[in-house]
């Protein structure tokens, strides 16, 4: 059925978050007005691919549009704390407020792994005169991912109390807010540990390298995302 494609499950539950201030009632029937749509757009197609779902939800054009269409059609419950949090944390500046921890959060992620990344290179002589080296690489995951977590947990909060009241955001969008900068401890801890094991010293340089290109090129994309959306979604409640 349409209504069990993973396509229709998250539209429905972004558009059930963005009408979090209607009554009750009134959000069940818009719900349900969309819902009737779907199944009457794709009435005489006994199994309705992934296309034929994204076509019709195109149709409907995004949650966004679709929660303003219905509050312009019903008034929000008024007084509400939720309503009255809403109102104030869907402002122009909340998108820009809520990248600052966050680029500090991933500065100090970084300054981390510059300065436990260090290692030393043991040589040794055996008794035919072969010197072998062995690389004694100073950190490894566990430690780097808890010092990590530990540094980035100031900046994190805010970032998740922002991101979960505010209703700038769906579902997704939400998820990428909280999971930023524990992604990036993630990958900046592990990566290089992986590359030791396989590559030895080439390895160690070439993955530090690349976890933290990973996560400046991954991370501002996200940001640029993120706020660009945010910004976006401000404008429309507030027309």
């Amino acid at each position: 059925m349409a209504t069990e494609h993973p396509l229709w499950i998250s539209y429905e539950q972004d558009l059930r978050n963005l009408l979090g201030d209607l009554d009750p009632g009134e959000r069940a029937e818009v719900l349900a007005g969309v819902r009737e749509h779907v199944h009457a757009s794709l009435a005489g197609r006994a199994e309705p691919g992934t296309d034929d779902i994204q076509a019709v939800l195109d149709e409907l054009g995004p949650p966004e549009a679709v929660a303003q269409e219905a509050y312009a059609d019903h008034r929000p419950t008024s007084g509400s704390p939720r309503r009255r949090a809403s109102s104030s944390l869907a402002r122009p500046w909340v998108p820009v407020v809520i990248i600052l921890p966050q680029m500090l959060g991933l500065l100090a992620l970084l300054l981390l792994s510059f300065a436990w990344g260090a290692y030393t290179v043991v040589e040794t002589s055996g008794p035919s005169g072969v010197v072998s080296r062995t690389i004694n690489y100073a950190s490894s995951a566990l430690p780097l991912l808890m010092a990590s977590m530990m540094s980035v947990l100031p900046m994190w909060i805010p970032v998740f109390v922002l991101a979960v009241i505010s209703n700038l955001w769906g579902r997704r969008h939400t998820l990428m807010h909280i999971l930023l900068l524990p992604a990036a401890a993630v990958l900046l801890a592990v990566t290089p540990d992986v590359a030791w094991v396989l590559g030895g010293r080439a390895g160690l340089q070439a993955g530090a390298w690349i976890s933290m290109a990973l996560v400046l090129l991954g991370s501002t994309w996200v940001l640029w995302h993120l706020t660009a959306r945010g910004l976006k979604r401000s404008h429309e409640l507030r027309t």
